[in-house]
Parts: structure tokens; C-alpha cells; sequence
């Protein structure tokens, strides 16, 4: 009889700090799990245009951009960190795509989640596509 009486369960101010602290969680993750799912689009832009680097080194910048936006429309990438920030810079051997963006996405009142992504291809290596070279 006696330990019964000492398993009482969890109190009620515990429990409601336990959830709330589930819910701060799950709230950042509803904010931040679609910021890196577009990204994912992003860099399968990149490896798409990968796939053939002879074909990427012979387009205009104006046709790398226009491929990627089209890729941008038909997977439904509307932030306009990737649609503004794409940079194509050719040269002589090699293409280098650059598409480096920030996300602020509002979290709680005056806090933002600031998410910064740096998605690089350049033809010459496009087997190391989409991370910056160091």
C-alpha cells in the first residue's frame, strides 16, 4: 500500500511544459523542413544541368537561367531566393553556376530563422555539383 502512494505520474505543470516544449519543436520543424525540401529542388536543378556539362558549357547565361526557372515552375519553386540569385559566369574551359540565397523565415514574434544555402556547379566538375568549391 504504501508505494502506491509514491507512484503518483507526472504532475500537471510538468506535463504542460513538456508539451509545449514538443510544440516549439514541431513548430520549427514545419517552418524549416520546406525551406530545405525547396533547396533539394534547387540542387536537383543543378544536377539536371549536370547530366550533360558539354550541352551546359555551350549555353548562353540567358539559357541556363531559363532552364532553371522552367525547372523552378514545373517542381513549384516559388521563393525568390533561388528565381533572383542565380549567377553564371563562363570562361573559357568551364561554367560556373552559383545560386546562394538566404531564407528568413518569421518564427515567433520579432525572431527569424535566417537559413543560408550555397549551391555551386561548375562543368569542369560536375560530379562535385552543388557544394561551393573550397
Amino acid at each position: 500500500m504504501s508505494t502506491l502512494k509514491l507512484q503518483r505520474g507526472i504532475s500537471m505543470p510538468l506535463l504542460v511544459l513538456i508539451i509545449a516544449i514538443g510544440g516549439f519543436f514541431l513548430l520549427c520543424a514545419f517552418k524549416v523542413v520546406p525551406i530545405y525540401a525547396e533547396n533539394r529542388y534547387v540542387v536537383a536543378a543543378l544536377n539536371s544541368l549536370a547530366a550533360d556539362p558539354v550541352r551546359l558549357h555551350s549555353m548562353t547565361p540567358r539559357e541556363i537561367r531559363q532552364e532553371l526557372l522552367r525547372f523552378y515552375d514545373i517542381n513549384n519553386v516559388r521563393s525568390p531566393g533561388p528565381r533572383n540569385n542565380i549567377e553564371v559566369e563562363k570562361r573559357s574551359g568551364n561554367t560556373i553556376v552559383n545560386i546562394n540565397y538566404e531564407t528568413r523565415e518569421p518564427l515567433v514574434w520579432n525572431i527569424d530563422l535566417v537559413l543560408s544555402f550555397e549551391n555551386q556547379l561548375d562543368s569542369a566538375r560536375p560530379e562535385a555539383c552543388c557544394r561551393p568549391a573550397d
